[in-house]
């Protein structure tokens, strides 16, 4: 499974544990689409119905009841995944991202959780730089100038990365 299919099931797993109520696929594809429309541009609801299947397969999620259509909720294994991936290490392909999907994922208020995020997000992003330190030999002008670019790309996500950190020590004083 790609990072970019893991990361939807991993909000798609998100939704239904942060939701009071089980839920639908159409209702998990509908909040998911919702609350991670910044982030996931290309989102269809029916989309939910893949990771869901999925999830039940894991079983991270089963049906509540025996209500048509079913409606979901997470297992003790579930809410377990979905903690556990929340602190774990960022993807090093599009670290922001990972972070933003994350973020999308915490509980209102979890401010802690939130920190922690934009924390590992930058940890990945420092290592990114470390790599990209000192001459490259024998690179020529085409790779010096796409080293360039990345190393400036790295620059403005630690600068979002402080921002982040900044907008939510406003939200906790």
């Amino acid at each position: 499974m790609g990072h970019g299919e893991s990361l939807v099931r991993n909000a798609v797993l998100a939704q239904i544990v942060l939701s009071e109520l089980p839920m639908t696929r159409n209702a998990i594809g509908m909040s998911v689409a919702t609350r991670y429309a910044v982030v996931f541009s290309s989102w269809q609801r029916q989309h939910a119905y893949e990771h869901v299947a999925a999830l039940r397969r894991a079983e991270l999620v089963m049906p509540a009841d025996a209500g048509k259509p079913a409606r979901y909720r997470a297992t003790a294994a579930g809410v377990a995944a979905w903690r556990a991936w929340l602190v774990s290490p960022i993807e090093q392909r599009l670290p922001v991202r990972d972070a933003l999907t994350r973020l999308h994922s915490t509980r209102a208020g979890d401010h802690a959780t939130m920190l922690r995020i934009v924390d590992l997000c930058e940890e990945r992003l420092c290592a990114a730089a470390e790599g990209l330190r000192g001459p490259q030999p024998g690179a020529d002008l085409v790779q010096r100038l796409a080293r360039d670019a990345l190393r400036t790309r790295i620059v403005a996500e630690l600068q979002w990365c402080q921002d982040a950190r900044d907008g939510i020590a406003e939200q906790v004083g």
